[in-house]
């Protein structure tokens, strides 16, 4: 890796590990998210704990930090594969970040804004999976496990196929896909339970 490329990857981790749904939550109400509602400080439990606007502000903060990245790597970087380590860095600074100690998010905005610069047909194909899932069943976690898993195959198949995506790059995107289902760990029992809340149902946790 070069200078350039190796900045880049440490820059976009602690850019995704901007927490702006903490922050968000916090400018608005004081209050700190992740003692609300799931304890996510992602979009979905901004959007049900502060509002839609505020949730759908947090979903494009989300994504923006882990494209910056991505789109400062694939016009400053060498290899084929740096940005998806760049992207994926930003990934792993969202679910793991440094400033409020490594308690994050799952991934899923971070996710789409950076592989929506590195694949976009494969990521748009998977964001009409996670609608489809989300709309029909209500559920955002089992959108986000499909969608990741749909990304992950169209890809490896346009390797494959096409030769559209390097090896490097589709690995560390089936990494990534495997990180997010660990993170929606929480949310995979809660179905099993039949405890999982759909989309438009208010958390029993919310006071």
């Amino acid at each position: 890796m070069t200078r350039n490329e190796i900045f880049i990857t440490l820059f976009a981790y602690f850019l995704g590990a901007i927490p702006f749904g903490y922050i968000i939550s916090k400018m608005r109400t004081g209050e700190d998210i992740r003692k609300k509602g799931s304890g996510n400080i992602g979009a979905t439990n901004v959007l049900r704990t502060q509002g839609v606007v505020f949730g759908i502000l947090t979903l494009i903060l989300d994504a923006l930090k882990a494209a910056i990245p991505v789109f400062l790597a694939k016009n400053f970087g060498v290899h084929d594969w740096v940005p998806a380590l760049a992207g994926g860095s930003a990934i792993i600074g969202h679910c793991y970040p440094v400033f409020i100690g490594f308690k994050g998010g799952k991934g899923a905005a971070s996710g789409f804004g950076a592989f929506l610069i590195i694949a976009p047909m494969a990521t748009l194909i998977a964001c009409f999976s996670f609608i489809t899932i989300m709309v029909s069943l209500g559920y955002v976690s089992v959108g986000s496990m499909v969608g990741s898993f749909v990304f992950v195959l169209v890809l490896w198949v346009f390797h494959f196929l096409k030769k559209s995506y390097d090896f490097y790059t589709c690995v560390i995107a089936t990494f990534l896909a495997i990180l997010l289902v660990f993170r929606h760990k929480s949310n995979i029992k809660n179905l099993f339970e039949g405890k999982e809340k759909k989309i438009w149902q208010k958390d029993d946790r919310l006071s």
